[in-house]
């Protein structure tokens, strides 16, 4: 696969961010839809959205920092942490850097978490399909090797 979608001067964009953009925008208009039908503020699910996604990022770039530290950080300059345009957001990390960042604002918020919850659960589902896409794309998560005629080669 070819990581990168297109180039604009020096600027490189690459399919991941595409579809990770994407994947994010599906779920938080999927979650408003859900959430106006169970009587949740579209506008605080909007502000919920940034919450989420500042959690997420952040705690799916710790994960791969811990997971990854003796491989690819330990005794380099620690500014490589911070490098996520080079690659390394854990999945697991990210839903847990979420629910912590979704949490804190919906006890803030005082909103009701289990509807809140029940709103937003579909869309992570759709947002880790749109994930898995940009992974497919950049060449990582692919699975095994398959010789079957619609194989991606």
């Amino acid at each position: 696969m070819h990581p990168e979608a297109l180039h604009i001067g020096s600027l490189v964009i690459h399919w991941y961010g595409i579809l990770l953009a994407l994947g994010f925008m599906a779920g938080v208009w999927t979650a408003g839809r859900r959430g106006l039908s169970s009587g949740l503020n579209p506008g605080v699910l909007s502000d919920l959205a940034m919450w989420l996604l500042v959690g997420g990022v952040l705690g799916a770039r710790v994960l791969h920092v811990v997971t990854y530290w003796e491989s690819d950080f330990a005794g380099k300059p620690f500014i490589g942490v911070f490098a996520i345009w080079k690659g390394g957001l854990v999945f697991y990390g990210g839903l847990i850097g979420a629910a912590v960042a979704g949490t804190a604002f919906a006890m803030w918020k005082k909103l009701p978490w289990f509807k809140t919850a029940d709103a937003l659960a579909p869309s992570i589902a759709l947002g880790s399909a749109f994930g898995r896409l940009g992974c497919l794309m950049t060449g990582c998560c692919y699975g095994a090797k398959c010789d079957l005629p619609w194989a991606i080669r």
